[in-house]
């Protein structure tokens, strides 16, 4: 006979494994005291320990709610709600007596199994998440059968369970109406750090973000990659230097369309890594707005929240290197201001430019000519500028420097030189994935550059970085190439680069067809299908679709195994009972041959002579020594005879 402490002990299984990712988000007091909490129930079950006094359980709640009160600031959010959960389940284990409980910590384990989503939705953990799921399911049937079974029925009753699930799943996931800020977009703890542009830039803020091949976002475009050069993903703009660093300005006006620059357009949709700010990166210059977002006076798209979570857009830009429009007082302040003190050496380099220079063009010229024939360098490692006169240090001492030493160093003699200029920050470039046909752009092509006010002409995208020899760019630092020669190289890489490649093609299809299957998605697949898309229709869809779903799957399930014959005598004879059930007998699972036979004979007296004769011939032809020929042809020929009416 089955212990009847195995379904539980399986139960403890399952639980262990529904937290075992948490461990790698839950302070380790928490883990530790669960973890204890298990092994305590384990041992509990083998000694027959009774469960500790109410006034230690007591005890202990008090100590973990003032533990997650003081770890976490509140009982509020994600971690502190995962962490009450994974407490209420420890102390839960630690009072277990009877399957009542133990049905209970079944249910907290599936709660524990869907937090995990609120840390991460990629394809591992959601593969991961149905092992804990079957063996949770198979502890629920274990625990609630009747009769002891073996506990291979339990897990063939749960593989039924969740096969059949999984059309219902899928028809639900295309049908059920989507929400607008998606399911699992929650609101991450406060002080939690954040990888990604900064709102100041000071030289160095870059180095960190030069240096790390995380992800920023991807790109799939619908009609080829632009070159290089045009590349240029526009975030932040600065506009105020204070001395050390730059900023936006605070009277930001906002634009009802994007500017109207002829041409034609490129068009793509962006998957954007969760950063935590309201930016969204697009190519200059955005002819488009996403949907809830605005677009700034000085082209910055901003969303109406945070991106906390992985989101889908689509976008289309112009790639002009030039914004033709005029230029108002208000930007013509902001774009000329510099601190009252500092950089003396600047100020006077300028002065000299301006009074050799012809006009804006010209001076600009000279510009280029300073930085590309002088000994400037490129490093990801310059030396401290530190105090009031960082820059003069830069152009006159260090000349080492990286992007953000470089356009500030432009914007800075533009201004002295009386030409407004701003400061521009984003990413530049990208890494072509041939896998999956979209580009990466990754936090190590975090770039900064100039946007000069050019008379006539308007504001004009100035890079200062390109104009350093690349004999004097430090090896091992990645320029972002010819997106063709890209795709060219894609097909000679190692085959670990193509792996991860195919991983990360994965992870993007993943992520814009799955976890980025909003409305906007939905309609349009809708749409395809020639099916209605208005929220009502769906929801009644939706639910028309469950009922039929779950009275399939119930017929399914409930249905009559058919035995497998073992040889030809065993399927003449199922040949013949199914013959009876299309007249509505049906073979009990008990019932043999000859008993069968007599209960024809009693409901069916028509079909007595028959069915008796069968059940005597195929008795005789199974249990016989002697297996006669002659017997197996009168016996086939009974079954394929049309039954009496």
């Amino acid at each position: 006979m089955a212990d009847p402490r195995l379904p539980r002990h399986r139960l403890l299984l399952a639980l262990g494994l529904a937290l075992l990712p948490h461990v790698l988000h839950l302070a380790p007091w928490v883990s530790a005291l669960f973890l204890a909490g298990l092994a305590w129930n384990a041992l509990s079950l083998v000694r027959e320990w009774p469960p500790p006094n109410r006034w230690w359980l007591a005890a202990l709640a008090t100590a973990g709610f003032a533990g997650v009160s003081l770890a976490f600031g509140s009982f509020t959010g994600r971690d502190a709600g995962v962490a009450l959960l994974t407490l209420m389940t420890t102390l839960k284990l630690l009072e277990a007596r009877d399957r009542r409980d133990y049905l209970l910590l079944t249910v907290l384990g599936y709660f524990l199994v869907l937090t995990l989503f609120l840390f991460d939705q990629g394809i591992p953990v959601t593969l991961y998440t149905f092992l804990p799921i079957f063996l949770l399911t198979a502890a629920l049937g274990d625990l609630s059968a009747e009769q002891p079974r073996r506990y291979r029925h339990h897990l063939r009753t749960t593989g039924r369970l969740l096969v059949g699930a999984l059309p219902l799943a899928l028809v639900l996931f295309v049908i059920v109406p989507r929400p607008a800020g998606g399911l699992w977009g929650g609101t991450p703890d406060p002080g939690r750090g954040v990888t990604g542009l900064s709102e100041r830039m000071a030289p160095g803020s870059v180095t960190d973000l030069a240096q790390s091949r995380e992800p920023a976002f991807r790109v799939a475009f619908d009609d080829g990659i632009p070159a290089s050069e045009d590349l240029y993903w526009r975030g932040p703009v600065f506009w105020h230097y204070d001395g050390r660093a730059w900023s936006p300005r605070d009277n930001r006006r906002w634009r009802r369309q994007p500017p109207g620059t002829p041409g034609a357009t490129v068009d793509y949709t962006v998957t954007l890594e969760p950063h935590h700010r309201r930016w969204l990166f697009a190519l200059d210059q955005p002819a488009s707005i996403p949907a809830q977002a605005a677009l700034t006076d000085d082209l910055q798209l901003l969303r109406d929240r945070d991106v906390h979570r992985r989101i889908s857009y689509e976008a289309s830009s112009h790639l002009d290197d030039t914004l033709a429009e005029s230029l108002t007082a208000l930007d013509r302040h902001h774009g000329l201001a510099l601190p009252a003190n500092g950089n003396p050496r600047l100020r006077q380099l300028a002065n000299e430019w301006s009074e050799r220079a012809v006009d804006d063009r010209d001076l600009l010229a000279i510009a280029r000519r300073h930085f590309a024939e002088g000994p400037y360098r490129y490093t990801l490692q310059p030396p401290a500028l530190g105090g009031e006169n960082g820059m003069d240090r830069f152009l006159f001492t260090t000349r080492e420097g990286y992007c953000e030493h470089y356009a500030a160093a432009l914007v800075l003699l533009m201004r002295a030189a009386g030409v407004p200029a701003r400061v521009v920050t984003g990413y530049q470039g990208g890494e072509y994935n041939a896998a999956g046909d979209f580009l990466l752009v990754r936090q190590s092509d975090a770039h900064a550059w100039a946007e000069v006010w050019l008379e006539g002409i308007g504001w004009r995208r100035v890079d200062p970085t390109t104009w350093i020899s690349t004999a004097r760019v430090e090896a091992g630092v990645e320029r972002p190439g010819d997106a063709a020669a890209a795709v060219a190289a894609a097909t000679d890489l190692a085959w670990t680069r193509r792996v991860g490649q195919l991983w990360d093609a994965l992870d993007y299809r993943w992520t814009r067809w799955v976890l980025g299957f909003d409305f906007s998605l939905q309609r349009r697949l809708l749409e395809r299908l020639h099916l209605p898309v208005h929220s009502l229709v769906l929801v009644a869809a939706s639910t028309i679709a469950l009922l039929l779903a779950f009275a399939a799957y119930r017929r399914w399930a409930t249905r009559r195994p058919t035995p497998r014959p073992a040889d030809e005598l065993d399927r003449l004879f199922l040949r013949y009972c199914r013959r009876l059930e299309r007249r509505g007998i049906a073979r009990r699972a008990e019932e043999g041959p000859r008993a069968l036979a007599e209960r024809v004979a009693r409901q069916h007296p028509e079909l007595a002579t028959r069915t008796r004769l069968v059940a005597e011939l195929y008795t005789r032809l199974r249990y016989g020594r002697h297996a006669d020929p002659a017997t197996r042809r009168r016996l086939a020929r009974l079954v394929r005879q049309r039954l009496p009416r």
